[in-house]
């Protein structure tokens, strides 16, 4: 997938359905003479989680309660970028590992993650102000790997144990 446009840095966990404007997206099905495999999670970074029609069928009742699902323009496919809603408070910096910018102190880079469960429990999918990636459950995972999805190589980041 292919955008010309930083948009997607504006996404920071606010809801934006009443002030989305689509984004024209175009499927990369080549790139320096290597062929892609068709995605039901189009790939656009590790921030950001794009749906084709057949994965919001399986995913999207699983994310909207904390999601928002903002439609892309696209000429080969039905395509959304999930929006998840912030979780303020659920980034446990005592246990997790990561090295911060000298200039500012934001994170630059986490080597091990660490939650806090009473606060991520209640979610499914997922962004902490402290970085920008999007994450998800156990169950968002089972459920996508159940109904055979394509696309995002999912990653365990922290167990609750």
């Amino acid at each position: 997938m292919h955008t010309t446009t930083g948009i997607f840095r504006r996404l920071r966990g606010q809801r934006m359905a009443g002030q989305w404007k689509p984004v024209r997206m175009y499927l990369l099905h080549e790139e320096e003479g290597q062929r892609f495999q068709r995605s039901d999670m189009p790939w656009l970074g590790s921030e950001l989680l794009v749906l084709t029609r057949r994965a919001k069928d399986v995913l999207g009742d699983l994310l909207a309660p904390d999601c928002e699902f903002l439609p892309l323009e696209c000429d080969e496919e039905v395509l959304w970028l999930v929006n998840p809603v912030l979780v303020a408070g659920a980034f446990d910096e005592q246990r997790s590992e990561f090295k911060r910018f000298d200039s500012s102190g934001r994170i630059m880079k986490v080597s091990r993650y660490a939650f806090h469960a009473e606060v991520v429990d209640a979610h499914r999918c997922f962004r902490i102000p402290e970085q920008a990636p999007t994450f998800v459950t156990d169950d968002v995972v089972a459920a996508a790997r159940a109904a055979s999805l394509t696309g995002v190589p999912f990653s365990s980041v922290w167990h609750s144990s």
